[in-house]
């Protein structure tokens, strides 16, 4: 047997080796990038997941600041009724001469009743929006007002403030005492939908979420010199500064992503226009 018959075999097996030791390297680097992108794959999804576990958090934290505050409201206002009750109840029976003397006086149930209205804070987010048909009402009723109508008298929330302003009492009409009474409940309502209420909703629903927001850096930046951008689909934007003075952080609001929050600006928008009529009508169409 030659050399040349014994070697072949050696270098066919060498060569199957060799391409088998290829293959296994091939498929242990394939494995590897396969790894790689499932790894960045898992990684994603945690970080989604993540984001989503702070947002609803954040939602959740925003809902329970918000029954804490009806809780606090609701106790507070069974306390002021209380006072009241005891108010109206006197521990003795009233001398004539008193009776005589208290007749003069402001009276009994009705203010007390028109108290406890003031007392009451209505709940935007369960009032309900008006539909097209009562909303197209009110809006007729206002075209039948003055078409420039200044609100600097109703936000001060005075009666008589308001009875002296030629614009919303140009025939210089002096109301009933009821009158006058259900006209301190439409300003105090007024005062309510324009102004507190959204004062309520900065601080227990928009604020929480734009320290959420930063965090992640879940804003657009814009010129601070300039007019905001429109967003499509968003009315509702919170405006900050940023360490730059030339540049403001603007924080946008979805309707799809908070509902609640469109339905209270609805509501306040709503019945604020509707109080305004109303406060109108109540002074020069009685």
């Amino acid at each position: 047997m030659n050399s040349s018959t014994i070697t072949r075999p050696f270098r066919v097996a060498t060569r199957f080796v060799f391409v088998l030791n290829l293959l296994l390297l091939a498929s242990v680097v394939g494995l590897g990038y396969v790894m790689r992108d499932s790894n960045r794959r898992a990684e994603r999804l945690a970080n989604a997941l993540s984001e989503k576990e702070t947002e609803l958090a954040a939602n959740i934290q925003a809902q329970q600041a918000r029954i804490a505050q009806r809780d606090t409201r609701i106790s507070d206002l069974q306390e002021r009724i209380r006072r009241l009750e005891s108010a109206k109840e006197p521990e003795t029976a009233p001398s004539a001469e008193q009776q005589s003397n208290d007749a003069d006086d402001i009276a009994p149930v009705e203010e007390a009743s028109a108290l406890s209205r003031l007392v009451l804070r209505p709940d935007v987010f369960e009032i309900p929006v008006l539909d097209e048909s009562e909303f197209k009402a009110l809006l007729d009723r206002r075209s039948r007002m003055p078409k420039y109508m200044t609100v600097e008298a109703l936000l001060k929330g005075d009666i008589d403030s308001v009875l002296q302003d030629q614009m919303w009492n140009p025939e210089a009409r002096a109301l009933t005492l009821d009158e006058r009474a259900e006209l301190g409940v439409l300003l105090r309502d007024y005062q309510f939908f324009a102004h507190r209420s959204r004062q309520d909703r900065l601080r227990d629903q928009i604020l929480p979420l734009v320290e959420t927001m930063r965090e992640q850096g879940a804003y657009v930046e814009h010129p601070s010199d300039q007019p905001p951008p429109r967003f499509q689909g968003a009315s509702l934007v919170h405006a900050e500064p940023s360490d730059d003075p030339q540049v403001k952080r603007l924080y946008v609001f979805y309707p799809d992503d908070h509902p609640d929050m469109y339905h209270a600006h609805t509501v306040e928008y709503q019945r604020e226009s509707e109080t305004f009529v109303k406060i109108f009508e109540l002074i020069n169409d009685s």
